[in-house]
Parts: C-alpha cells; sequence; structure tokens
C-alpha cells in the first residue's frame, strides 16, 4: 500500500518518518526535481488493485511481472 503523493519531492520533505534517512531522502528530492520519476510511480495505473483516500495498492507480482528494480546507489 503506497500513498499517491510520495512521488513528489514535496512529500518527501514533509515526511518526518521519511527524513530520518539522510542524505537518501535529500538524494531522493534532487533526482526528482532533475525530472527523474521513481519507478514505481510508472507502473502505479498498470498495477493498482484498490484505490481510496489518496492510497494504492499494488500487488507484490504485479510489481516483479513489470521489472521494477531497487537502485542501491552502487
Amino acid at each position: 500500500m503506497l500513498n499517491q503523493a510520495a512521488f513528489t519531492p514535496e512529500y518527501i520533505a514533509s515526511d518526518r518518518w521519511i527524513q530520518q534517512y539522510q542524505p537518501v531522502a535529500t538524494q531522493a528530492i534532487t533526482q526528482m526535481q532533475q525530472g527523474n520519476v521513481p519507478a514505481l510511480s510508472k507502473i502505479t495505473e498498470d498495477c493498482s488493485v484498490f484505490t481510496t483516500k489518496g492510497l494504492v495498492v499494488l500487488p507484490a507480482d504485479c510489481i516483479t511481472k513489470k521489472g521494477v528494480r531497487c537502485q542501491t546507489g552502487e
């Protein structure tokens, strides 16, 4: 389950829980401001099975079938 607003620099900047993970949070904001699109946001529409009040449910099997991979920065 994801908050649909989570894919914006504003959300990351204002979320205290995310901000505790520095410098990664700041790097994510910078990347989005430079036009990079978060991988999960690209598949949200295709994989969504339920949406309510700004939250969306994405099944893990759909995410893996779409080939979404995590970047580790390495």
